[in-house]
């Protein structure tokens, strides 16, 4: 029996290693997956806050130009390829003073992922936007 035994417990060594590299590889897959989902939610996360950035930041200042809060609105979002901003004020065709609401908006934004970089599509980002209405600041109306 003692023969049996031996040649059993032989033939076995070296299991362990072999399911653990199994195991390993499919859970490294899964944990970077994970981290990868991640940054495409923090970028989601991103690219409303650059909205809400944006809107507040052109009802409470007195910027001229909606090519600067454009400006402003991408810098904050880094991990985007590519993404289109706009400002729109209403009523349309108003000017600093008269402006009731203003609308900033992102679209066409894409964010590649690493994971699997090789074969990897560019992830499409919802368009998002964000009204808000204009303030004054007490500044008697005058923005």
């Amino acid at each position: 029996m003692t023969r049996l035994g031996n040649r059993l417990q032989c033939t076995q060594r070296g299991a362990a290693i072999v399911e653990f590299a199994l195991v390993s590889v499919l859970l490294v897959t899964l944990l970077v997956g994970i981290l990868q989902f991640g940054i495409v939610l923090f970028t989601f996360n991103s690219a409303i806050e650059a909205t809400r950035r944006g809107a507040r930041l052109a009802v409470v200042s007195s910027i001229a130009s909606d090519a600067d809060i454009v400006t402003r609105t991408l810098e904050t979002l880094p991990l985007l390829d590519t993404c289109d901003a706009a400002v729109a004020r209403y009523p349309m065709g108003c000017d600093l003073a008269t402006c009731t609401h203003v609308r900033v908006s992102l679209s066409g934004c894409t964010v590649a992922p690493w994971f699997f970089w090789p074969i990897a599509t560019p992830v499409a980002i919802p368009p998002f936007s964000t009204a808000l209405p204009r303030e004054s600041l007490g500044n008697n109306g005058a923005p």
